[in-house]
């Protein structure tokens, strides 16, 4: 499935996605339109939300 395979990607290089606001990067899902919504600490990657690209929540 292809959300486990970008958290696999994420685990093994956070810094893979450019960061977008506020130090919180995006990896994007490519079949569907999500994107995860992360932040690299120093040993640990906390993510935030999976958001549909075309909503907007501030």
């Amino acid at each position: 499935m292809e959300f486990f395979e970008t958290l696999s990607f994420i685990e093994q290089d956070p810094k893979l996605f450019q960061i977008r606001y506020r130090g919180i990067r995006i990896a994007p899902l490519y079949r569907f339109p999500y994107g995860i919504h992360y932040l690299e600490k120093e040993n640990e990657v906390v993510i935030f939300r999976v958001l549909h690209t075309k909503r907007y929540f501030k």
